[in-house]
């Protein structure tokens, strides 16, 4: 059986309603909304791991998506709030420009009418559900279809919401190949608006570790000596992109197709995971980037698996977007002209699975390998708690992002 990489996510917003032809945009705007993308990647990942011993895995790209549609219907303060939270205004993007930014990355990296890319699978798909009779702006609609590549379907929540319960879980198990199963175990029949969002990634190692060096050894959960726990941990000597100072060491591992790559960064002490956690930022994810010089490393990783399921309405609520949880204050005129329309709910699901194979490794290992061979290999031994991120490659995207602490 060949092992694969596995990465998959879902995220839903769901809407109350409180009862009483586009033109792309340049590559600069792409690079600002990799700026965004990774800006609230970040904030979200120091609430998610905040007073948590667990593991974290979650999908910025996928919660940027599905708020960049929200956010094109946005108005006021709410849209202001926003603005901030989402990193617009940190990475300097006009609102006018958001979604045509979003369609320049669908369009770019998730082209649609082409052949798949044979080396790996990335896909992102975007649902719209509307209450019947729920009036929508045509200009909005529109929109999201056009720029965000939304299917979209009027729907009756108030009679059929345990079919459209049913409808969406279909939907994400579809979109993440059966991976995820049942996002949403009902509706609210209040329900007046809804969106779906599934991302799904699978690739090979473009240098495969080989199973026979996968050994039951050590894995200090928590960074504890007294908490250690016996894991199969993989092993291979090869090049690659490697970085490292006084407290951490980083290493890049591309996958087959070279447009994807896990970055794993682990600290020097054992116990270092919170404060290497504490002074995480996108800028320090760069610059641990930019310092990064291909050589020979010797690397330790483990075979781990993580589902991980969150309602982000209180995270959302502390990173400063408030006014779209109150029927009184939010302001989605952009949407439709209905007042009292708000989020009610904000959730995401998601897994991956990390193993040790895939298909032949790319001979790209040879280039500099023999003047490479005299110097002594760098060891990257991640048999304690570390943070990882799987990036596209060409704007610095963080697809997906998370720790493992205990296994």
């Amino acid at each position: 059986m060949t092992h694969k990489v596995l990465i998959l996510f879902s995220l839903i917003i769901a809407f109350n309603v409180a009862m009483s032809s586009p033109k792309r945009g340049c590559s600069d705007n792409l690079n600002k909304l990799a700026i965004a993308n990774n800006y609230l990647g970040l904030k979200l990942y120091h609430l998610l791991v905040k007073g948590s011993s667990g593991n974290v895995f979650f999908s910025p790209l996928s919660i940027s998506t599905a708020f960049g549609i929200l956010y094109a219907g946005a108005k006021g303060n709410t849209a202001k709030q926003l603005r901030s939270v989402l990193g617009y205004n940190s990475a300097k993007l006009k609102s006018s420009e958001v979604p045509l930014a979003f369609n320049r990355f669908l369009n770019i990296v998730i082209p649609e009418n082409q052949s798949p890319n044979p080396e790996y699978i990335l896909s992102l798909a975007n649902e719209l559900l509307l209450a019947e009779n729920f009036n929508v702006n045509p200009d909005y609609k529109n929109q999201v279809q056009n720029l965000f590549r939304a299917y979209i379907e009027d729907v009756d929540f108030e009679n059929n919401s345990a079919q459209i319960a049913e409808q969406i879980n279909n939907f994400v198990d579809e979109q993440t190949h059966g991976k995820i199963t049942q996002l949403v175990s009902g509706l609210s029949r209040s329900t007046v608006f809804f969106i779906v969002n599934a991302i799904y990634f699978k690739g090979s190692w473009k240098t495969q570790f080989e199973t026979k060096n996968t050994k039951s050894e050590n894995f200090y959960n928590d960074g504890s000596n007294s908490k250690a726990k016996k894991v199969p941990l993989m092993h291979l000597t090869a090049d690659f992109p490697y970085a490292s100072d006084e407290d951490l060491q980083a290493v890049k591992l591309p996958y087959k197709g070279d447009n994807v790559s896990m970055i794993v960064i682990v600290p020097k002490e054992r116990g270092g995971l919170d404060q290497l956690e504490n002074s995480i930022t996108p800028q320090k994810l760069q610059d641990i980037q930019n310092q990064m010089y291909t050589t020979k490393v010797t690397v330790t990783l483990p075979k781990f698996n993580i589902d991980y399921q969150r309602t982000l309405n209180s995270d959302f609520k502390d990173l400063g977007a408030t006014a779209i949880f109150n029927p009184g204050l939010a302001d989605f005129s952009g949407i439709t002209p209905q007042k009292g329309v708000y989020v009610s709910e904000v959730v995401h699901k998601a897994a991956v699975e990390v193993n040790e194979e895939g298909s032949e490794a790319a001979a790209a290992t040879g280039i500099g390998g023999h003047a490479l061979a005299i110097i002594e290999p760098q060891k990257f031994t991640a048999d304690h708690p570390f943070i990882f991120a799987i990036m596209e490659n060409q704007y610095k995207f963080i697809l997906f992002m998370g720790r493992v602490n205990e296994l």
